[in-house]
């Protein structure tokens, strides 16, 4: 798997939370639910961020948490049921992601199963996200995107 690793900043996000299963609800709430809000809150230029709070093989789908969040300034101020958090900066090995919705979740099981143990990277406790630059692209005609997968590291103990 292609990766490179880079050390990102900290950002300020302003995020809503989906409750449910993983996988095509999320795109449904991005599409009916965030990019709306994203649109009246004036933010749609913003990079973007997904965060998955929670394991589906440990958690039940219907308790599992995902973060849609989009980078705001520390001033703004979320309305309704937005709140604002902060993406740790740090190392992170990287992936590009070009693709379904439906193939995210086994390119994200291939990374955390396969390549972390490969390549003898630790994960710490930040989270792992998607990160949505402006200008990345979206096909609703092939219901494709690309993103990259960002998984926080910290250097192998042999290193």
């Amino acid at each position: 798997m292609e990766y490179k690793v880079v050390e990102r900043e900290p950002v300020t996000v302003a995020c809503l939370r989906h409750l449910g299963p993983y996988g095509r609800s999320i795109e449904e709430y991005w599409q009916n639910v965030f990019v709306p809000w994203l649109r009246i809150n004036k933010l749609e230029s913003n990079p973007r961020y997904g965060i998955a709070r929670d394991n589906p093989m440990h958690t039940p789908a219907e308790k599992c948490r995902y973060d849609s969040c989009v980078a705001v300034d520390e001033d703004f101020y979320p309305n309704g049921s937005a709140f604002k958090a902060l993406i740790p900066g740090g190392r992170y090995a990287v992936f590009g992601f070009k693709g379904r919705a439906e193939q995210l979740g086994m390119a994200w099981q291939r990374i955390m199963c396969d390549w972390m143990t490969e390549e003898m990277h630790i994960n710490d406790q930040r989270p792992a996200f998607t990160y949505h630059p402006p200008g990345a692209i979206y096909s609703l005609e092939y219901d494709a995107f690309e993103c990259e997968l960002c998984v926080p590291i910290i250097p192998p103990l042999l290193e």
